[in-house]
């Protein structure tokens, strides 16, 4: 069976689906361009015929690219739909179901007009780079088939603090949105244990665990929230926010990296949340979870290339200029009794001064930026991916218990080096990628979507509405 997908801003795929394939959907087959004006052009018998056998039409009309792909084919005027198969054309994607004759099941091509990379990408890029082979989603795209881990704390806070400054509903009472906040850290608990029970029952210490642990992390929130309505001097635009942006070319600012084949570079960024000021200035706010008894040193948080990157990112996005990060830390303990002393330290730097303010639970740091700490960011991610993308890239290890104790490819990478064949590890072990990077229904935002902005131009304090 043929099946028609978009391969590139000027030109489309013929996908062959293998009917009796239980598994991956083989990709490959002849090019077909599209005319100037946007509309698929089916010229080729095999084409032509799957269409014209089609017992209705499905107008699907999507845009499709972004940033240097918004010329890339933005309408299909025809589909098929037969009791064999049904095609839908969606941003960026084709999604193919193949009908219970072949008992296939649903099989999905994940064919993007953009080569797009993620942060967590380059830093395995950085660290192993066989690790990187056999996970990133334009490589081999492998995942653990079973969670590795009943919950991440510091994912269920996220999941609050998502909650607690959701731009829309900043002005309700902070009496309200605080059991929201804290029943959102609980949902997100109990769906991750849920998530790993699937796959293997619990032991009885990883059940204590977990219920310590929901116990201290519903604590930190009740302490934080108390903490953050004296410091938060902001008003949020943007919570969980995902967006790409297509990778300038650092020789030349005014155009777009593209891969050795002609795929245009994008990076997809996700942000924890973006504040306005009463000044009006925009910050990038970063949330981390300590789990040590020291807060990280402060060359630390100005070396954090997350925050730059993410930073970098934001701005070209939106076209906007961010006056700096605010690193917000929680640490997971059970505070000392008795009143927290609070400590305030202001340091100058590059951007100007740097300003914390902190208690044995809770720190915050204000770290404005220069703007060309930010634009060198950019340029080393456009390089880096420009490494990423190299048809000469040599794929090797980085063998050392640092990188390999908690790497989730270690199997796999130990019977290659070993001279095993890696296939049956990767075969019982691991999965092809098949989910967005976005859970729809979740906070946030997706593709390039994001809340209006809000300009205040006072401070405007959590619950003023009230």
């Amino acid at each position: 069976m043929s099946v028609l997908v978009e391969d590139s801003p000027h030109r489309v795929t013929i996908v062959q689906v293998d009917e009796n394939a239980a598994g991956r959907v083989p990709v490959g087959g002849q090019r077909f361009w599209h005319s100037g004006a946007g509309d698929v052009v089916l010229l080729q018998h095999q084409t032509q015929s799957l269409f014209d056998q089609a017992g209705e039409c499905l107008a699907a009309r999507r845009r499709l690219g972004l940033g240097l792909c918004h010329q890339a084919v933005r309408k299909v005027e025809r589909c098929s739909h037969t009791d064999q198969h049904t095609i839908i054309f969606r941003r960026l994607r084709a999604l193919v179901t193949v009908g219970s004759k072949f008992k296939c099941g649903r099989q999905e091509v994940a064919v993007s007009v953009n080569y797009v990379a993620r942060p967590w990408e380059s830093r395995l890029f950085r660290r192993c780079r066989r690790a990187w082979d056999l996970g990133a989603r334009e490589r081999h795209g492998y995942e653990p088939a079973q969670p590795v881990q009943v919950f991440d704390l510091g994912e269920a806070i996220h999941d609050a603090l998502d909650v607690y400054y959701f731009p829309g509903m900043w002005d309700w009472n902070r009496a309200i949105v605080r059991p929201l906040a804290v029943a959102g850290f609980e949902k997100s608990m109990r769906r991750q244990r849920d998530a790993y029970a699937q796959a293997r029952d619990l032991s009885a210490d990883q059940v204590r665990d977990w219920e310590q642990q929901l116990e201290l992390g519903s604590g930190i929130l009740q302490r934080y929230f108390e903490w953050a309505s004296d410091v938060d001097r902001f008003t949020p635009i943007q919570v969980a926010s995902q967006f790409d942006i297509a990778l300038p070319d650092p020789a030349d600012p005014d155009s777009g990296l593209i891969t050795p084949d002609g795929r245009p570079l994008q990076y997809r960024v996700r942000v924890d949340l973006v504040v306005i000021d009463d000044h009006e200035l925009y910050w990038l706010v970063e949330h981390r979870i300590v789990t040590g008894p020291q807060w990280p040193e402060l060359d630390e948080l100005r070396l954090d290339e997350q925050a730059l990157t993410r930073s970098w990112a934001w701005q070209l996005g939106f076209l906007a200029r961010l006056e700096g990060t605010i690193h917000n830390e929680l640490r997971a303990a059970v505070p000392a009794s008795g009143t927290p002393k609070v400590h305030v330290r202001a340091v100058p730097g590059a951007g100007g001064i740097t300003t914390q303010r902190a208690t044995e639970s809770f720190r915050r740091t204000h770290i404005p930026r220069a703007e060309l700490e930010i634009a060198r960011r950019g340029v080393a991610v456009a390089l880096e991916v420009q490494d990423m993308t190299d048809s000469t890239l040599r794929i090797y290890p980085n063998p050392s218990w640092e990188n390999c104790s908690g790497c989730a490819y270690r199997a796999p990478c130990l019977a290659i080096t070993q001279g095993i064949d890696e296939s049956p590890i990767l075969e019982a072990s691991y999965r092809k990628r098949v989910a967005g990077d976005f859970e729809l229904g979740r906070l946030g935002s997706v593709w390039g979507f994001v809340p209006e902005i809000h300009r205040v131009a006072e401070y405007r304090a959590p619950g003023a509405g009230q």
